[in-house]
C-alpha cells in the first residue's frame, strides 16, 4: 500500500456513489482470505539474498494484507461520508432554529392536559419513550445509528486528530517516504489489479 491508496479508495468511493443515483450499499466488513496464495506470493517475491526490507515489502503487498487494508480504507471512506452527512444535517437543523409540532400542543379534546399526573398522559409518554428506545436499538443493530458516528474522531474532519496524512508528511520530512530501496526490491516491477480493472504499481496500490 502507499500514500496513493487513499486517493484510489476515494476515487472508487465517488464512482460507486455517482451515475445512476441509486442508494449506495453499505460496505461489507467481511474479507475473504487465502493463506496458501498469500504464502506462495511471499515465496515468489523473495530470493536467498533478500534484504530485511525486501521481506517487509513482500509481506506488506501480499494478497491477504492488501485485501484487509483495502477493506479498512473502504470502511473509513464510508464512515467519513456518514459523518459529513450527519454534520451537514446537524448544521441545517441548527440554522433553521427550534420548531414546534402543533400536534404536540393538542390532544383529542383540544389543548394538551396541564396535569402531568394524568394516568392516560403518563401511559402515552411511556409508550412514546419505549418506541423511541426501540427505534434507537434497531438503528444501532442495522448500522444506521448516526449518534455513534459523532463519537468517532477522524483526521481531516475533527481537530487535533493524527492519521495517515500526518504520518506520511512526517515520513516525507524524514526522507523515509517514498519507501527506501523500493526500486531495487523484488516487488518493484510487480503490477496489481484494482477493483475497477486498472493495473498499477506497488506505490499506487
Amino acid at each position: 500500500t502507499s500514500s496513493d491508496v487513499s486517493k484510489v479508495t476515494d476515487s472508487k468511493s465517488r464512482e460507486s456513489s455517482s451515475g445512476d443515483g441509486k442508494k449506495k450499499k453499505p460496505v461489507d466488513n467481511r474479507v475473504q482470505l487465502n493463506p496458501q496464495a498469500d504464502a506462495a506470493y511471499v515465496a515468489n517475491c523473495l530470493r536467498p539474498d533478500a534484504r530485511p526490507l525486501d521481506i517487509l515489502y513482500a509481506i506488506c503487498t501480499s494478497p491477504d494484507n492488501v485485501a484487509v487494508t483495502s477493506k479498512h480504507l473502504a470502511l473509513r471512506a464510508e464512515l467519513v461520508e456518514k459523518k459529513l452527512a450527519h454534520l451537514k444535517k446537524e448544521a441545517e437543523e441548527k440554522a433553521a432554529g427550534p420548531t414546534a409540532n402543533m400536534d404536540d400542543l393538542f390532544d383529542d379534546d383540544g389543548w394538551a392536559e396541564d396535569d402531568e399526573n394524568d394516568e392516560a398522559a403518563l401511559k402515552a409518554k411511556k409508550a412514546k419513550e419505549e418506541k423511541e428506545r426501540q427505534a434507537k436499538e434497531l438503528a444501532k443493530a442495522t448500522g444506521k445509528d448516526m449518534t455513534d458516528v459523532t463519537k468517532v474522531k477522524l483526521e481531516g474532519i475533527d481537530e487535533n486528530i493524527l492519521g495517515e496524512e500526518w504520518v506520511r508528511s512526517h515520513l516525507t520530512d524524514l526522507g523515509s517516504w517514498p519507501p527506501p530501496s523500493l526500486s531495487s526490491s523484488p516487488i518493484a516491477k510487480r503490477k496489481y489489479k484494482l477493483d475497477d480493472g486498472s493495473i498499477v504499481g506497488p506505490l499506487d496500490h
